[in-house]
């Protein structure tokens, strides 16, 4: 049987919040007829998830009895049933070699497609520090199976257009969502 593909969303390039959670989570049901699943239950799980990896609970104010196991769950969902998974986690992109070793192990079995946002517009030191961390990642991944997306600083629309269109979808049936500000009338 071929292994299924994790479409794995990290963000490089600072930009505010998990948009692409919301929006994956608000579209859950069209994109499970469409042969995806979105292994997250609640918005705040990829943060936590985050602070999981990056082992920097401290810096957040939490314990690590309240993030632990946080990216174990989304794994154990992902690696459930035959759909294939979808999954933001922008916190993943301040990760150091080794967290990100650590992670990519609790995918095993899975493909990963990572799509990753980055600055279009840095200083060359954030530029550089950019492009070692992804080497990283382009190293323990398959051939291919990293695509970069340069986005503006906040630009979530772009990052979900991106997104959506790395994973085989349209954006234009899935608008983006962004459950931090009211839709208007």
């Amino acid at each position: 049987m071929a292994r299924r593909t994790i479409h794995l969303h990290v963000d490089f390039s600072s930009l505010d919040g998990d948009v692409i959670t919301d929006s994956l989570m608000a579209h859950r049901e069209h994109l499970k007829g469409c042969g995806f699943k979105v292994p997250v239950k609640e918005s705040d799980q990829p943060f936590l998830a985050a602070i999981e990896m990056r082992r920097d609970h401290k810096t957040h104010d939490l314990k690590r009895s309240q993030v632990e196991g946080a990216w174990a769950e989304i794994c154990r969902r992902a690696h459930q049933g035959r759909k294939t998974p979808l999954v933001s986690v922008p916190g993943f992109g301040t990760c150091t070699p080794t967290q990100v070793d650590l992670l990519l192990d609790s995918l095993a079995g899975l493909r990963v497609h990572l799509v990753a946002t980055v600055p279009s517009v840095a200083s060359p030191e954030a530029a550089e520090t950019v492009d070692h961390t992804l080497a990283h990642w382009r190293s323990q991944l398959a051939r291919g199976r990293v695509t970069t997306v340069p986005v503006a600083p906040g630009d979530w629309r772009q990052a979900w257009q991106e997104y959506v269109a790395a994973v085989g979808l349209g954006a234009d049936p899935l608008p983006l969502v962004d459950v931090r500000s009211p839709i208007s009338a």
